[in-house]
C-alpha cells in the first residue's frame, strides 16, 4: 500500500511539473517513457544557476561567448556555462542573453525568436533534442570547439547531465 501511495504521489508530481502551461508557447510535454522531457523545477524555467556538463567529459559544460557554444572547463562564476532552460523551449544562456539555435549543423547562439525551430526538449537520461527533428546536441570532445547536432543516437556523447551551481 506504501509503494502504491509513493507511485500515486510521484505521478501527480509529475502531471503538475509537465503541465504544457509550465512550458514555453507553444511547447507541448507528454509523460510516457524514461526519455520524457523533464522541467527543472515547477515554474517550468530553470533557475539562472543552472547548468549543462557532458556525460562524456563530466568536468566540460555547455558554455557560449556569445555567437558559438562549445564544451568549457565547468567553472563557477563563468556566465558563459549559465543557462535558463524552458523544456520544449529555449536554452537561453545567462551571460549573453542569446539561445541555442542550429544553423546548417552547428551550434551557434541567436536571438530567442518564439518559434519551434529554436526550441529544444531536455530528456531525463539526457539528450538535448531539437523539438523539429530527431537532432541532438553532440559533445564533440575538444575545448573550444563550436558543438555539433547528429541525429539522436544511444549513445555517450549526447548524453547531458543539468544541475545546479553552488550557491
Amino acid at each position: 500500500m506504501r509503494v502504491v501511495k509513493v507511485l500515486f504521489a510521484t505521478m501527480i508530481v509529475l502531471a503538475v511539473i509537465l503541465t504544457p502551461a509550465t512550458l514555453a508557447p507553444g511547447a507541448s510535454a507528454h509523460v510516457g517513457s524514461a526519455r520524457d522531457p523533464v522541467v527543472a523545477d515547477g515554474s517550468g524555467i530553470a533557475e539562472a544557476r543552472h547548468y549543462v556538463a557532458s556525460e562524456s567529459h563530466p568536468d566540460r559544460c555547455l558554455d557560449s561567448d556569445g555567437t558559438y557554444a562549445y564544451l568549457g572547463n565547468c567553472k563557477i562564476g563563468d556566465l558563459g556555462q549559465y543557462w535558463y532552460i524552458w523544456n520544449g523551449g529555449w536554452v537561453k544562456n545567462v551571460g549573453t542573453g542569446k539561445c541555442l539555435v542550429q544553423v546548417s549543423g552547428q551550434v551557434q547562439m541567436g536571438s530567442c525568436v518564439d518559434q519551434s525551430g529554436y526550441y529544444w526538449r531536455y530528456w531525463q537520461g539526457g539528450w538535448f533534442q531539437r523539438t523539429l527533428d530527431p537532432a541532438c546536441l553532440v559533445d564533440n570532445g575538444y575545448l573550444g570547439v563550436q558543438l555539433q547536432i547528429k541525429t539522436c543516437a544511444n549513445v555517450r556523447s549526447q548524453y547531458w547531465r543539468v544541475g545546479i551551481w553552488a550557491a
